[in-house]
């Protein structure tokens, strides 16, 4: 025998109120960590595309300041560091050297989302350029060189074995230099506008930057690398190497 109960709309309702209630405070509740899970976004507004100071008050730019110092050189050259008033004011670094009419721009690309030591440091400078030291990796050096004359176009190197500013001649590691077992080292006169590459002939393992270079002879005519390495022949045995790199009459 069938059993029929007479439910009304209005105690329908009241049975279905606990959990549409229990339903929505779940939603809530998700839609709230969803909000607390998303990450802060930066407004970028358009702005107006003009180089202007850092405003170093912006939370954004907390230890900017210890690396991005506005100077002046010994012998006169103002450096000085901007951001671009558009949507890149968090992520790129400009830094403008000068002196009277003569100026030049470096722009250091995503350099703000980076570590701040990777921000370029004045180390020093000599008659015909500018250098700046700044982080590349978590252990390599790079350095930032701007030259004085003619066409004011930095240049950036980056995995700096030594440099020398008396001299202008920096060893660095060439990109081909990660494609072989044997290490590759360029070796630069800034002032003959020169550069050589070393290709060592024994091996070493972990990479060049790692410290297998023990020792780097800077000379107005020539720069000898010093290296302790593996025997290519019997790669138990450390084994001693060096290289030379001359130069022919500076050029300016």
């Amino acid at each position: 025998m069938a059993i029929f109960i007479n439910i009304s709309h209005f105690e329908i309702v009241k049975l279905w109120y606990p959990i549409f209630f229990l339903v929505f405070t779940l939603a809530i509740s998700c839609s709230q960590t969803r909000k607390k899970d998303r990450p802060v976004i930066k407004l970028k507004s358009k702005g107006t595309g003009s180089l202007i100071s850092i405003n170093f008050a912006d939370t954004n730019y907390n230890g900017v300041q210890d690396y991005a110092k506005d100077t002046i050189t010994k012998s006169g050259w103002a450096i000085k560091y901007f951001i671009k008033d558009d949507s890149t004011r968090y992520d790129d670094l400009y830094i403008k050297w000068s002196k009277g009419s003569v100026i030049g721009t470096f722009y250091c690309g995503d350099a703000l989302e980076m570590r701040r030591y990777f921000i370029p440091v004045l180390s020093g400078e000599n008659k015909s350029h500018i250098f700046l030291e700044h982080g590349c990796s978590t252990g390599g050096e790079a350095v930032l060189i701007l030259p004085k004359y003619n066409e004011l176009k930095g240049r950036d190197y980056s995995y700096v074995i030594k440099y020398d500013i008396t001299t202008s001649q920096i060893v660095y590691m060439p990109e081909n230099s990660f494609k072989t077992d044997t290490p590759i080292f360029s070796v630069i006169d800034l002032h003959r506008n020169i550069e050589k590459q070393i290709l060592f002939k024994n091996i070493y393992t972990p990479r060049p930057e790692d410290g297998c270079i023990d020792r780097v002879i800077f000379n107005k005519d020539f720069v000898k690398l010093y290296a302790t390495l593996q025997d290519k022949n019997a790669p138990d045995k450390s084994v001693k190497e060096s290289h030379i790199v001359r130069f022919g009459k500076p050029g300016r």
